[in-house]
């Protein structure tokens, strides 16, 4: 019996077509709310492994520098040291900023 399809009821949607092109989906774009959560996770993620290096590293050690004396935890000396390499590679890599700034100011002239 091939008669015709029957009616649809009222309000019902139309079937899908199998054959329609679906637009690709597109990743979210990047928001500052998303990299500033990020930043934080990183920073308390940090913070947390800091706190185990000072735990870990709490005994005192004797430090001598330029004839001075004196005695401070190691996680202490260790922190002073990583800071003091830190400030040395800002300030060569500022410097070094400053003259290829200066050497594209020259060349656009």
């Amino acid at each position: 019996m091939d008669g015709p399809d029957p009616p649809e009821p009222a309000g019902a949607l139309p079937a899908p077509d199998t054959e329609a092109q679906v637009a690709p989906a597109r990743a979210p774009a990047a928001t500052n709310a998303g990299r500033i959560w990020v930043a934080m996770f990183l920073a308390v993620a940090f913070l947390a492994l800091l706190i185990v290096f000072v735990a870990e590293n709490s005994g005192g050690v004797t430090v001598s520098f330029l004839g001075a004396h004196g005695r401070i935890s190691l996680a202490l000396a260790l922190l002073i040291a990583a800071l003091a390499g830190a400030a040395v590679v800002l300030l060569v890599g500022s410097a070094r900023i400053l003259q290829l700034r200066a050497e594209l100011r020259r060349l656009r002239r």
